[in-house]
């Protein structure tokens, strides 16, 4: 029967912990191979291992006998060699900036285009939250120069309903957050 030495990095003295001791020994070839071939190296492989002792001391009591221990003990090193794959999953992918010397900087054609088209994304998604009316009268009067006569006659309302259309619509987009950063000044 192996048991935890040193040598695995945990002291294990008499008492409360032999039973564990024993328990764990018996066990720890099996983690280690199988910690081995999920692990990209030995050191991740021992980390993982390590961890999976201190999560089975820590759950020994929720062990129900039913099944075998070892099954038990690899269940609980592929839950954590899961969970530190989910973690890592989410981090960026980082590049050295020697790795990016290599690369041309950006045209500012290109950069005033994407600047423009932010720009009009943002703009068309505020439009779309004036009512139609309202839209309509400031797209009339601000884009195509359209008087308030001629946006009352289209729209079917007065000259100063238009006039208040066009108002309401400019103060609307004035509140409106993401417009912000595209005002001058």
């Amino acid at each position: 029967m192996a048991t935890l030495s040193k040598h695995d990095g945990i002291r294990v003295e008499d008492g409360p912990w032999s039973a564990f001791n024993a328990r764990a020994g018996e066990v720890l070839p099996d983690l280690r191979r199988v910690a081995a071939r999920l692990a990209n190296d030995h050191d991740d492989a021992s980390e993982l291992v390590q961890q999976t002792l201190i999560r089975m001391w820590r759950r020994e009591g929720t062990y129900s006998g039913k099944g075998s221990y070892a099954g038990w003990a690899v269940a609980i090193l592929r839950n954590l060699w899961k969970d530190g794959l989910r973690r890592t999953a989410n981090e960026p992918d980082w590049v050295s900036l020697e790795e990016c010397a290599d690369f041309p900087a950006p045209n500012a054609d290109i950069l005033d285009e994407m600047w423009e088209r932010r720009r009009a994304t943002a703009l068309h998604a505020a439009l779309g939250r004036l009512t139609r009316a309202e839209r309509r009268a400031f797209v009339a009067h601000h884009v195509d120069g359209t008087s308030f006569s001629e946006i009352a006659g289209e729209l079917g309302v007065s000259r100063r309903q238009a006039t208040v259309l066009v108002r309401r619509a400019c103060r609307k987009l004035r509140s409106q957050e993401d417009l912000l950063e595209f005002v001058d000044g």
